[in-house]
């Protein structure tokens, strides 16, 4: 991915991957890096699995934002 916004410190933060620079050689670079590391592939590719079931799961994120639309329901209620 590259090195924008919060993907970039989700990559860093969980181990999931690594970040390119905006230029094919960066890209050619950690791509035969990877080519020859297969072990680190999986380890990403688990850590990624792991991640997005922690984090990003559809019910999780519904749950948040039910649970963020109703505090702003009682606040905007109680402002009435």
């Amino acid at each position: 991915a590259n090195p924008v916004g919060d993907i970039a410190q989700i990559i860093k933060n969980h181990k999931i991957g690594l970040t390119v620079k905006y230029y094919a050689e960066d890209v050619a670079e950690k791509t035969i890096f990877l080519l020859n590391r297969p072990h680190l592939i999986k380890k990403f590719g688990f850590n990624a699995r792991k991640t997005a079931e922690k984090y990003f799961d559809w019910k999780i994120l519904a749950e948040k934002l039910n649970e963020i639309y109703n505090q702003t329901n009682l606040k905007n209620r109680s402002n009435l």
